[in-house]
């Protein structure tokens, strides 16, 4: 029975419903008596992450893809973001002076 909801976790897309993940997990061979007595939720709440709503689910550990930039690339991207927007940017100075 967990080969078959690993199996069926695997095929979901990173935001699921647990119906949608119900209706997958029949069509792999589970049948209905186990759904109707709560293993899907069950190990729905150990392997995924509930959302907003309770019926909806984001499966754990999903890596996080993201744009790599380079940290300076980074803040210029977002400086130049911000200024189209009309944001005006200024960065503190301190100067030293000799005394």
């Amino acid at each position: 029975m967990d080969e078959v909801l690993f199996k069926t976790l695997s095929k979901m897309k990173n935001n699921f419903s647990s119906n949608e993940f119900s209706l997958t997990a029949k069509k792999l061979g589970l049948n209905k008596r186990a759904v109707a007595n709560g293993v899907v939720g069950n190990f729905l709440h150990v392997n995924a992450v509930q959302g907003d709503t309770r019926r909806m689910w984001t499966k754990r550990n999903q890596k996080i893809e993201t744009f790599k930039r380079d940290k300076p690339d980074e803040i210029m991207y977002a400086i130049d973001l911000l200024k189209s927007n009309g944001y005006k940017i200024l960065k503190q100075v301190s100067d030293w002076v000799d005394v």
